[in-house]
């Protein structure tokens, strides 16, 4: 179903499966983001659907029991099955099959039993059991594992995050305590465990239990985060809130940011774009959350409302199954925050009684028409990647009319944060730049690299301001010349407090829209008083208005005098405009009227069909050769022989 009126939509494709059923089973692979359904334990064959189709396979199982859990490594170099309590069988994979190589791994401490397992990379597992977290690594020649870390907690449940290799424990340990686990380079990092405040979120008479449904594990700006559903008790609210925890290596642990919902019941967590998105199955609706944006401070937190108003994912049409892939398929509408629905991090979304898997996408085209507050849309699209092109309609939208613009202030406070960026990506390419030279100075035999320098933020430069927006708003039929000369000024402002050179196309425009606006006062205060510095560029871009201003004429004239080394450039413009006698009085005002050529003269007095014009140019040069060499005559050189006869015909011998 289309629509244009809905921020959020279900990626096109989803990946499908056989849904669960009395015989089938279905498994999710964090890791590699396929799903595994398998029927009748394994016996009667594995099917695994992945976002690739390379992900797509299908093998069999020996009858040893129903998995309990079922994931390959990445790389798909291993296939980890667990289908006791412990013990984890580890085969060898040929093909994207499992193979009659396995290795047995369990516990290091007898008796535990085992909770999950997850993959770390192609050859290294962590195993979390009752009793705490075991890190191996996996010899594949020797067939055996070797144990690298291991972290003694009494652990109820645990969360892990693929893309950030995160694992979270939460313990009995002090009535509930998370520990974080980090998996980098071969090794396993304790972060700074916390006690999470839960006095919202319980009753006085009860334990600090902290369920696994209402814990997310999230990654945001590069920095991971514990985020905790606090569903309140309180008659008087029914709000419910997320709280944001930063986590540390070092430093202990901070609540950093609280989501204000005012919503009430089951919510879930995905993020996109850096955006946290809750999902309120209650209402059938989504909101999206962005720390970057301003909040209010409280109690060392800052309290964050949604963007925009909440709104549900957009519908789809689907082609579902029966009970196998083989059957007809039937279209129907897709049943939006279904019961059946379960979110994994970070985009996730699959519904097992369905048999469809979706990421969730953000549609910033659709978003930008539901901002109030043009300074916030641009702080918000400035955050988001691929959203240039969306930031340069947006302008060009909101500045191209003066009466639904905002004030100048606002625009320039807008310009202040393209500009902010614009002179941080300057500075460091500028620094990368020494860098290589000191590099190739040093004569390294190693390939200079360096990360990107400007992250996730969107760079708009001076061109694409020119070009996208200024410009275009500028050869509008309706353009309102002495509102864009405002905009432009205000930007020129905001270059100059970032110290960033201004080019010489955005003065170019300020002098064409006061000319086509003919406020010709205005800009000769512009240009005396130094706010438009003159180039020969500049001038050279006027040209064209002397054809259509006459009272324009003069004052270009005025400005190609200030700019040295312009005469010729100016002479031919006039002359391509027929302005004849304003080239003849600049040359005659300059010391070029001894060096000007008398053809480009007369070639362009003949055309421009005036005999008395014709008549007052030829005498002119004729006076000018006489005072140069003593008489009237064109020499040679000059290539002046058809104009003495034109003149002749046209007035009788030269006397």
């Amino acid at each position: 179903m289309e629509s244009r009126g809905h921020y959020l939509a279900l990626r096109k494709n989803p990946i499908t499966f056989e849904p669960v059923s009395a015989v089938n089973n279905v498994f999710f692979d964090e890791v590699n983001k396929q799903i595994f359904t398998v029927r009748s334990g394994g016996a009667t064959g594995v099917i695994v659907r992945g976002p690739e189709d390379s992900n797509n396979l299908s093998f069999q199982l020996d009858a040893k029991g129903s998995p309990i859990s079922i994931k390959y490594s990445y790389q798909q170099e291993f296939l980890g099955i667990q289908r006791c309590k412990t013990a984890i069988e580890l085969f060898q994979v040929g093909d994207g099959k499992p193979t009659e190589n396995k290795m047995v791994l369990s516990s290091k401490t007898q008796g535990n039993n085992i909770l999950t397992f997850h993959w770390i990379s192609s050859t290294e597992i962590i195993l979390v059991t009752t009793s705490g977290a075991e890190f191996y690594q996996i010899n594949q020649s020797k067939k055996e594992t070797r144990i690298l870390k291991q972290y003694g907690l009494p652990i109820i449940w645990t969360l892990f995050l693929a893309e950030g290799s995160l694992l979270l424990c939460y313990t009995s340990t002090k009535g509930g305590m998370l520990y974080p686990f980090h998996f980098k380079d071969g090794r396993m990092s304790r972060m700074s465990s916390f006690f999470p405040d839960s006095t919202n979120n319980i009753r006085a008479t009860q334990s600090p239990v902290l369920n696994e449904k209402d814990v997310t594990l999230l990654i945001i700006y590069n920095e991971f985060y514990v985020a905790i559903v606090r569903h309140s008790i309180s008659t008087q609210s029914s709000n419910t809130r997320i709280d944001l925890y930063l986590l540390s290596r070092e430093s202990p642990v901070q609540k950093k940011f609280t989501l204000v919902t005012k919503v009430q019941g089951r919510l879930a967590i995905s993020v996109v774009d850096n955006l946290v998105v809750v999902h309120h199955q209650a209402s059938k609706s989504s909101m999206i959350f962005d720390i970057r944006l301003p909040g209010i401070q409280s109690g060392g937190a800052t309290q964050i409302g949604p963007v925009i108003d909440p709104m549900a994912i957009q519908s789809q049409i689907i082609q579902v199954t029966g009970f196998s892939l083989s059957q007809p398929k039937n279209e129907v509408e897709c049943q939006l925050y279904a019961p059946t629905w379960i979110v994994f991090p970070p985009n996730i979304i699959i519904d097992a009684a369905l048999g469809f898997m979706w990421f969730l996408e953000i549609k910033l085209d659709v978003i930008t028409a539901m901002f109030n507050d043009f300074e916030l849309l641009i702080e918000f699209l400035l955050l988001r990647h691929g959203s240039k092109s969306i930031i340069l309609k947006s302008l060009k939208k909101c500045l191209a009319s003066c009466q639904a613009s905002p004030t100048y202030n606002d625009i320039g406070r807008v310009f202040d944060k393209l500009n902010n960026i614009y002179k941080n990506f300057l500075d460091a390419e500028q620094a990368i730049m020494k860098a290589r030279q000191r590099h190739d100075a040093a004569g390294s035999s190693e390939k200079f690299f360096h990360h990107p320098t400007h992250g996730t933020s969107v760079v708009i430069d001076q061109s694409d301001i020119y070009v996208h927006v200024l410009s275009v708003i500028a050869n509008q039929e309706t353009a309102d010349h002495k509102h864009i000369v405002c905009i432009v000024i205000e930007y020129i402002r905001s270059l100059d407090d970032a110290q960033i050179q201004p080019q010489d196309y955005l003065y170019e425009l300020i002098m064409k829209s006061l000319m086509l606006s003919k406020d010709f006062y205005t800009l000769e205060q512009y240009i005396h008083n130094g706010i438009i510095p003159l180039s020969k560029s500049a001038c050279g871009r006027l040209i064209p208005i002397i054809a259509s201003h006459q009272q324009a004429s003069g004052l270009v004239i005025d400005l190609w005098k200030k700019v040295p080394g312009c005469g010729d450039e100016l002479i031919d413009a006039l002359l391509a405009n027929k302005k004849v006698l304003q080239a003849l009085r600049f040359a005659k005002s300059s010391t070029m009227q001894n060096s000007v050529s008398a053809r480009k003269f007369l070639a362009a007095a003949r055309e421009s069909g005036d005999d008395i014009l014709f008549y007052e140019t030829f005498k002119y040069f004729e006076s000018r050769n006489y005072t140069l060499r003593g008489s009237t005559n064109f020499i040679s050189g000059e290539q002046c022989e058809s104009f003495v006869q034109y003149f002749e015909k046209k007035f009788g011998n030269r006397s």
